[in-house]
């Protein structure tokens, strides 16, 4: 099954409607053919893109645990880090989408090919290749990098551009309507064929029989499909097979659905997700075990050919006694051998002989068996018994060299058993609330305190989420983030002193080594968000005015903590203090050189150590996230301990 063209307008239809506004935060590779776009904005939820060449695109709630960074997706970074999405559209009537983002002043265009192969194309704001999953030489146009990217020959009209005067030209053909339909509209056959049914018109109804009532009926029908799109009246349906696995999805129940078990939406969306999402985990798993299934398919040929083999020697070793008791008869009179004689015996109907220097030899059954002119018939026969034993020293040859084949079988069978039972099903990932795009903890008091991770978010924080009540801190130190106390007019002094440290600890001065800093805190009406007349504010920053209230001497430390809520495991960062009340284990850590992915895997291998017990879970958690908690730049752990916590998180 392929997405349609009209399944891909539904679905852009709805992206257009979530993510715009958007950024890109960062991009992995899933499979060989796929991308993953993690996407976050400043007040809505995070969200997980997946574009697959060939396939289609689909917002996934499931968490993807596959991801990687190829060489191709590291040049996507390198030109779409924090990226915003400026529009999603489709290239009209064709499986094709296009994202269009900006990155300061610059434009890129993300083109996604959702046909064939598919692929998956980055160009500049003139249309030139910068980058591409797959490179294409085909007849019609060429994908090479520094090229100009080119769409393919339109395949079809439009629904959008379609009118009555397209299909009136419909009788002049002698093809059958399904077919006219097909190759003239940019519509999938599962579409043209409800739309005929729906209509009562044979598929393969000649065009030339086709009348001008039909012909209104087909547009009006069409008409009728493509805007439920466009007025969000579609309702998409997922169609699943005799176990529930999704194997289609439409963008409204088909006729040809009718017997079938199906599963209906409100929105493409989810549809989407479960159908796409449900194929790449198939082709994980089948990856996963193809090894020893190609190990298990190899032992069961070769002991299919030992039990062909073994069959064979049965029916020669039973056909050979028949022989030799039918031949006792003729050898009562003990008659020499000669071949005439043995030509005209029935037995040896099938048998051929030669003779040399005396003898005489017959095959038959694969066997060859040699006697001496001057002997008897009974010495034939004695000679037949004796190949139907030694055919029958065959089989038990076969059957004992089986066995460790067998032997094999079995352990491979049983393997790739558990491996089925086993199959990690994709989980669903957490809906995250707004704030887990900043930095945040609660305080020791309960006090939850939010902070940006870069100009960017500082802004949008005190633009969208600074409220009359809060408490704003900054430090005097070149980089620092802002952080915001909700709420609280009465925050304690402790509650205070740890969003100062916060603000330290996370901004330039960790990099920089400094072992301290200073912080302050303000009321919200004192941050100005525009420069008077002649100044200029670089992005993130703000105008503070009146008294600034200064906590000095803070230490150079963060903590980072691991929440155990029994069936799965988080980390939260923070000061010691504010965070120790919820957590199963704590990392102290202070600045030294090096990369926050070095010291994540340090933090993270130490929690491992510390708590066996919740080691597998910790392991699941993905290394960004302890990315995320910590603070720009390298560092070493000084304390490492096992805590027994007196609140709940639920993150």
């Amino acid at each position: 099954m392929e997405l349609s063209a009209i399944d891909i307008k539904s679905i852009v239809f709805k992206l257009e409607e979530k993510l715009l506004d958007y950024y890109i935060n960062k991009i992995y590779s899933i499979q060989d053919d796929a991308i993953l776009l993690r996407l976050r904005h400043s007040s809505k939820p995070e969200a997980h893109l997946i574009l697959r060449a060939g396939e289609g695109l689909w917002l996934t709630t499931f968490e993807m645990t596959d991801r990687s960074v190829t060489s191709y997706v590291s040049r996507l970074r390198e030109k779409l880090d924090r990226a915003k999405i400026e529009g999603i559209r489709q290239v009209p009537g064709e499986r094709i989408v296009i994202l269009s983002f900006t990155v300061g002043e610059t434009k890129f265009e993300l083109i996604c090919e959702f046909f064939g192969e598919g692929n998956i194309i980055l160009v500049d704001g003139d249309q030139r290749i910068l980058s591409l999953l797959r490179t294409l030489r085909v007849k019609d146009r060429e994908l090479l990098p520094n090229r100009k990217y080119l769409t393919p020959p339109a395949r079809g009209i439009d629904l959008d551009a379609l009118s009555l005067n397209n299909l009136q030209v419909i009788p002049e053909s002698d093809l059958a309507i399904a077919r006219w339909l097909g190759r003239n509209l940019s519509l999938s056959r599962k579409y043209v064929e409800d739309i005929l049914a729906l209509l009562s018109i044979p598929r393969d109804k000649n065009c030339t029989q086709v009348t001008k009532e039909e012909i209104s009926e087909i547009f009006n029908e069409l008409n009728r499909l493509n805007e439920s799109i466009k007025q969000d009246a579609a309702e998409p349906v997922l169609v699943l097979d005799k176990e529930g696995e999704p194997t289609d999805l439409a963008v409204r129940p088909l006729l040809a659905y009718t017997d079938m078990k199906i599963e209906n939406f409100d929105s493409i969306l989810p549809a989407a997700d479960k159908l796409f999402t449900h194929r790449l985990t198939m082709l994980k798993s089948e990856r996963q075990r193809s090894p020893k299934k190609n190990a298990l398919d190899e032992i069961e040929r070769t002991i299919d050919r030992q039990v062909q083999k073994a069959n064979e020697a049965v029916s020669n070793a039973d056909s050979l006694r028949v022989k030799a008791k039918e031949l006792a008869g003729y050898a009562k009179n003990s008659q020499p051998v000669s071949q005439d004689l043995l030509k005209s015996i029935s037995i040896f109907a099938d048998a051929k002989f030669s003779s040399m220097r005396g003898t005489i030899t017959i095959k038959m059954n694969g066997i060859e068996i040699v006697v001496e002119v001057s002997s008897s018939l009974m010495n034939l026969v004695s000679k037949i018994y004796d190949g139907a034993k030694e055919e029958e020293q065959r089989v038990t040859n076969i059957r004992k060299a089986m066995r460790p084949f067998l032997e094999k079988k079995k352990s491979l069978q049983n393997s790739v058993l558990v491996e089925e039972q086993t199959m990690e099903e994709p989980t669903v990932r957490k809906e995250r609330s707004w704030y887990f795009n900043y930095r945040w903890f609660s305080t020791s008091d309960g006090h939850f305190a939010v902070g940006g991770r870069d100009a960017s978010s500082n802004g949008a924080l005190i633009r969208k989420h600074l409220e009359p009540g809060d408490k704003v801190f900054h430090a005097d130190i070149h980089g620092s983030p802002f952080f915001v106390l909700k709420g609280e007019s009465d925050a304690s002094e402790e509650s205070i002193s740890e969003v100062c440290q916060a603000v330290v600890v996370y901004s330039r001065g960790w990099r920089g080594g400094l072992a301290a800093g200073d912080a302050f805190w303000v009321r919200p009406e004192q941050v100005k968000t525009h420069a008077p007349s002649g100044m200029y504010l670089p992005k993130g920053s703000f105008l503070i005015e009146g008294k600034k209230n200064i906590v000095k001497g803070l230490q150079m430390k963060v903590s980072v903590g691991l929440v155990d809520n029994h069936k799965e495991a988080d980390i939260i960062g923070g000061p010691r203090s504010a965070i120790e009340k919820y957590v199963v284990a704590l990392i102290d850590v202070i600045p030294d050189r090096g990369e926050s992915s070095d010291l994540a895997k340090k933090v993270k291998s130490e929690l491992i150590r510390i708590l066996p017990s919740s080691a597998e879970k910790t392991k699941k958690i993905p290394i960004d996230d302890f990315i995320r908690v910590l603070p720009s730049g390298g560092g070493r752990v000084i304390q490492s301990s096992t805590n027994k916590p007196t609140l709940r998180l639920e993150v």
